[in-house]
């Protein structure tokens, strides 16, 4: 399943969308386990290529490894805006 935020969702920033309805795809992908718990795990992502405005692109992986290695962060998700 892919992440969704909901246009009135209280985590979701107000100018921030890119779908018609004014929710905002995020591109990662979760599977639900256990099934049926409503607790779901990141699977990874449809995309992993964020492109700037200027047109240049980069992979999150690097960048999602790099801020995961943080003795503080237990799962991280680099996600790119209005893309």
């Amino acid at each position: 399943k892919e992440l969704v935020l909901l246009p009135n969702d209280p985590f979701k920033a107000s100018n921030i969308s890119n779908r018609s309805d004014g929710s905002y795809t995020t591109n990662d992908l979760f599977i639900e386990d256990p099934p049926n718990s409503g607790y779901y795990i990141i699977q990874g992502r449809i995309d992993d290529t964020l492109i700037h405005t200027n047109g240049t692109k980069t992979n999150a992986i690097p960048i999602e490894l790099t801020i995961r290695e943080h003795l503080i962060v237990k799962q991280v998700a680099v996600i790119g805006h209005d893309r």
